[in-house]
């Protein structure tokens, strides 16, 4: 039987995983602060509303919008943060570098923790150097 799991994949730090990360959190600071653009124009549009017209709802619209802003700031200051430690990490230790799903056949026996668990597949500079508990 097959069943999904997470498999983490970790990458070997190189020069090149340190470019990749710099470059993936760049991405999506840029993603970020144009869906904030957005978000504040969409809360610029709520403002010349004509009052008294469904001011209930502009209000919780605005509340949904300011949240939805908070946390693309929170981003933000993450994706910094995890910036600035990005050469702060040493080579060839391993880190995480992204979770997908995939899936494992399951036999009578198998230890079902140590299959659903423990599935790495290890990179450096791009390429599968191993898998772990495929």
């Amino acid at each position: 039987m097959q069943v999904k799991r997470n498999v983490v994949i970790k990458g070997i730090v190189t020069p090149w995983l340190r470019d990749d990360l710099r470059a993936k959190a760049n991405a999506l600071i840029k993603q970020t602060e144009i869906e904030m653009q957005t978000l504040e124009r969409q809360m610029r549009q709520l403002s010349v509303m004509v009052p008294g017209e469904n001011d209930a709802q502009k209000n919780m619209v605005r509340q949904q919008l300011q949240l939805e802003l908070n946390d693309r700031e929170t981003l933000i200051r993450q994706l910094k943060s995890d910036l600035a430690n990005i050469d702060k990490l040493q080579d060839g230790e391993e880190v995480v570098y992204a979770v997908l799903e995939g899936f494992v056949d399951l036999q009578p026996g198998d230890v079902f923790e140590d299959k659903i668990n423990k599935a790495e597949v290890i990179i450096k500079d791009g390429a599968v150097v191993e898998l772990r508990n495929a």
